[in-house]
């Protein structure tokens, strides 16, 4: 692997090292916590230090892969949980029921239900308060039920994504981990 050093200024270092941390979270699958303790370090190095470091841990891991390389991809992150990570608050029957209802949002539909994409009045004031319009619903499958069910998304017009699985009484806010 060639390793390219730029000369840049210390703030575009700093970025450029969280970019390829967060890289490495998503190609190999790392956790987290090994990754915080190293990125201190990794921050406060000189350039030249940081491209050996990065080196010798792609080297490493492309020469020699660990003995637990089938559990990291077991427990490799879901994807969709670095775009909603508050989907780890949901339990894992209900996510992709979610995804799939998020992905019709984004479409435009066709929706199954004629209220879906109608405007959300917040009257049980669980959500922060806007003005009437803002938020909309839709409804996310409940399977072995014929009619709506209990679960809900709403969107906020600046693209907050709330779900309920209890119509309304609570709700988890999908861009904020638990």
């Amino acid at each position: 692997m060639t390793v390219i050093a730029f000369s840049c200024s210390q703030r575009w270092r700093k970025l450029a090292s969280w970019f390829v941390l967060v890289a490495s979270l998503f190609v190999w699958g790392c956790d987290l916590a090994s990754v915080e303790e190293d990125s201190g370090a990794l921050l406060e190095s000189s350039p030249t230090s940081q491209s050996a470091v990065l080196s010798s841990r792609a080297t490493a891991s492309a020469i020699a892969p660990s003995a637990s390389a089938s559990a990291a991809k077991a427990t490799k992150p879901d994807p969709r949980l670095l775009q909603y990570p508050g989907l780890a608050a949901v339990p894992r029957e209900e996510r992709q029921a979610i995804m799939d209802t998020l992905s019709l949002i984004k479409t435009d539909g066709p929706f199954p239900h004629a209220q879906d994409g109608t405007v959300f009045n917040n009257r049980e004031r669980n959500l922060p308060l806007r003005i009437r319009g803002y938020y909309r619903e839709y409804t996310v499958p409940t399977p072995k039920v014929r009619t709506r069910g209990k679960r809900r998304l709403v969107i906020g017009n600046e693209r907050e994504t709330y779900y309920s699985q209890d119509h309304y009484n609570s709700f988890i806010d999908l861009r904020v981990a638990p």
